[in-house]
């Protein structure tokens, strides 16, 4: 039951998948300018760039613990890609309905679960009085994804169940 797609769609995951690879050395650089960022406050020799500067009452403590929150979730993030592109890999291979994907889809959704739980707790410190305008967007906590989280949830059990019904179908035939 298994098979190649056909050239379009196969097309379409081939560039997915190149953006993720972009997407993901891109996420690289940003860890690298996020450790810079906490390294400059620790060691308080280097600079920040005029374009990380805050304002508002930003301790170094809470400076550090934006870093260390903004570097979990690029790494989470990172993560998260990795694990999407390669569900992606067996779709353009046209072997979607794997248990393997079945995990991959859950991890991705304990990913999204680290990648809100950051954002839950900038927006808090964001309440807190600290200004920023690339900390949070609206100092809101976000119910989409909240929601998204349990669809991908849904999504690992589909998978889960379209993979042993496969299983099943190849005992039979």
């Amino acid at each position: 039951m298994s098979g190649d797609l056909p050239a379009p769609p196969r097309r379409v995951a081939t560039a997915m998948l190149l953006a993720i690879r972009i997407v993901r050395v891109l996420l690289v650089v940003a860890s690298v300018v996020l450790i810079f960022a906490a390294t400059s406050l620790v060691l308080r020799g280097l600079p920040l760039p005029s374009w990380m500067k805050v304002s508002g009452p930003l301790t170094d403590g809470m400076m550090l613990t934006f870093a260390s929150l903004g570097l979990l979730e690029v790494v989470a993030l990172y993560c998260l890609l990795g694990l999407l592109g390669e569900v992606i890999a067996t779709v353009r291979a046209g072997d979607p309905f794997q248990s393997r994907n079945a995990d991959r889809v859950q991890a991705i959704g304990w990913w999204m679960v680290v990648i809100q739980g950051v954002d839950m707790a900038k927006t808090i410190l964001a309440l807190s009085g600290v200004s920023h305008e690339d900390m949070t967007s609206d100092k809101t906590i976000s119910v989409t994804g909240l929601g998204a989280i349990v669809v991908v949830f849904i999504l690992a059990w589909v998978f889960r169940i379209g993979a042993r019904m496969r299983e099943e179908l190849d005992q039979v035939v």
